[in-house]
C-alpha cells in the first residue's frame, strides 16, 4: 500500500482503503465514495474511528520528520487491532433514494438530469468530471446483465448504491465497496431480480479481456 501526494494505492483491500481515508490520503472522488459507504453502512464508522484514533496517536508520538512517511504510518495502523468492522444491510429504494447525501452534493444534479449513454444492452453510464487524476462515473446495470470480462490498468473502486452484483471475488450489495486492480480479471454479473446502480472511481484504464473485448473496448477508459 502506498499513499503519497502524487500517488495512492490501497493494496486491493478495503481495510487499506479505509486506512487511507483515516490518513486523509485519498483523492477527493474516492473520499466521497467512502463518505457514502459510511452513510450506507453506519456501523463501519466504528472501524474508521478506531483507525483515526490510532492515526492521531501515532502522529502525537512521532517526530515531525517521521510524519511525512505515510506508508510507514499506514503499516503501523494496520498492524494494530482496531475495532471489528461489522456488516449491516442498507435498504434499497428507488433510484433517486439510493444516492447518499455525500454523492448528492458531489454529483450536483438529479440522476435523470445526467447525460446517460448506452454502452451495451443493459449497461448505461453517466460520466462525471475527472478529478485528482481519477475517472468518475455512475453506472446503471439492468437485472441479469453480464458486464464484459475485463482487468484494470490501475485501481477501480466501486460502491454499490442499489441492487447487487457478483464476480470472482464475491457478492456486493448496497453499501458495499469492491476493489479491482491489475491482479483482478473479472466479469461482474447482476442477479435477475433487481437492477444495479454503482458509483465508480478509476485511476487508470479498463482493459477488456473477453471474446468481445475488441468490439467494445472503445467505450471504456
Amino acid at each position: 500500500m502506498t499513499f503519497r501526494q502524487d500517488h495512492w494505492d490501497c493494496g486491493g483491500s478495503l481495510d487499506g482503503l479505509l486506512a487511507g481515508y483515516a490518513l486523509g490520503a485519498l483523492p477527493r472522488p474516492v473520499r466521497r465514495l467512502v463518505d457514502a459507504h459510511l452513510e450506507m453502512k453506519p456501523q463501519a464508522r466504528e472501524f474508521v474511528h478506531g483507525l483515526e484514533c490510532l492515526c492521531s496517536a501515532k502522529m502525537e508520538k512521532a517526530p515531525p520528520a517521521a510524519l511525512s512517511n505515510r506508508e510507514t504510518m499506514l503499516s503501523a495502523i494496520l498492524a494494530a487491532e482496531p475495532a471489528a468492522r461489522p456488516c449491516c444491510k442498507a435498504k434499497a429504494h428507488g433510484i433517486e433514494a439510493s444516492l447518499p447525501r455525500a454523492l448528492t452534493s458531489y454529483v450536483g444534479v438529479p440522476l435523470d438530469a445526467l447525460r446517460w449513454r448506452r454502452i451495451l444492452p443493459g449497461l448505461k453510464e453517466a460520466r462525471l468530471p475527472e478529478e485528482d487524476g481519477c475517472s468518475v462515473s455512475l453506472m446503471q446495470i439492468r437485472a441479469g446483465t453480464k458486464v464484459p470480462q475485463h482487468t484494470h490498468e490501475g485501481q477501480e473502486i466501486t460502491l454499490v448504491l442499489k441492487g447487487a452484483f457478483a464476480d470472482e471475488t464475491g457478492r456486493y450489495g448496497a453499501g458495499d465497496i469492491a476493489i479491482g486492480d491489475e491482479a483482478l480479471d473479472h466479469r461482474p454479473i447482476v442477479p435477475q431480480d433487481e437492477d444495479c446502480l454503482c458509483f465508480i472511481v478509476i485511476d487508470g484504464r479498463l482493459r477488456l479481456t473477453g471474446p468481445v473485448g475488441g468490439l467494445v473496448s472503445r467505450f471504456f477508459g
